[in-house]
């Protein structure tokens, strides 16, 4: 993996647990994390507080602490959503962590994921990597059958009413009009965040502001084909 890559893929794991745990894309403290944590991870600094007095400087704030901890201590369910991203069971009596101790977790999350070497499991982090690029939230239903979506569609280019959707609403128990309508609503939120760049970079000349969002197939797709070729 090149350097460039590995950076772009660190960014996007940062932003998925990120989005997981609550805090706010446009909330200030979310870029405060984000380069708190890839800090962190770079060892550029030897304590947190070095981390915090760098960042603030390139901010030009005074003080990023405070705001970073007003932000913790507004997420709620911290057992449910570190069980999710940890995957072992955190005490019920578990306080919110300090800035540090929530730096250190994302880090050491991050960390285990980069070490990830089963093709399946990069195939599906990569395609999360553009999907978090185009904004979408990790959090809405039909996040994850998108994700199922454009690795189908990379190995075989199906039709999705006929043969996509009802193969993913099999396995994840549901019905395939409900598995389109997710998907479509999915894509819907990721053209209102409006990242403009990245859309152009992946669609080119086949949007257009007048014709508005892709059709669902239309999306998946593209996405699959983008992929492919930039391999």
């Amino acid at each position: 993996m090149t350097n460039e890559k590995k950076e772009l893929t660190t960014e996007v794991l940062i932003e998925k647990y990120l989005q997981m745990i609550g805090i706010p894309h446009k909330n200030k403290s979310y870029e405060y994390f984000k380069e708190a944590i890839i800090m962190y991870l770079n060892k550029e600094s030897k304590s947190a507080i070095d981390i915090y007095k760098k960042i603030a400087k390139k901010h030009g704030v005074a003080d990023i602490q405070s705001t970073m901890r007003k932000q913790l201590r507004d997420v709620m369910d911290w057992t449910g959503k570190l069980e999710n991203i940890f995957g072992y069971m955190v005490s019920e009596n578990y306080v919110t962590p300090k800035n540090e101790e929530f730096i250190a977790l994302i880090a050491e999350r991050v960390n285990l994921d980069m070490q990830i070497t089963d093709e399946e499991k990069i195939e599906e982090r990569e395609v999360i990597g553009y999907l978090h690029m185009l904004g979408i939230p990790v959090y809405l239903n039909g996040y994850k059958y998108l994700i199922e979506a454009i690795i189908r569609c990379k190995k075989e280019m199906l039709s999705p009413t006929k043969e996509l959707y009802p193969a993913i609403a099999k396995k994840y128990n549901t019905t395939p009009a409900a598995v389109e309508r997710l998907i479509r609503c999915a894509i819907i939120t990721a053209w209102n965040i409006n990242r403009m760049d990245i859309v152009n970079e992946i669609f080119g000349s086949t949007i257009s502001p007048d014709k508005g969002n892709p059709t669902s197939s239309e999306f998946i797709k593209t996405i699959a084909y983008y992929i492919m070729s930039n391999k």
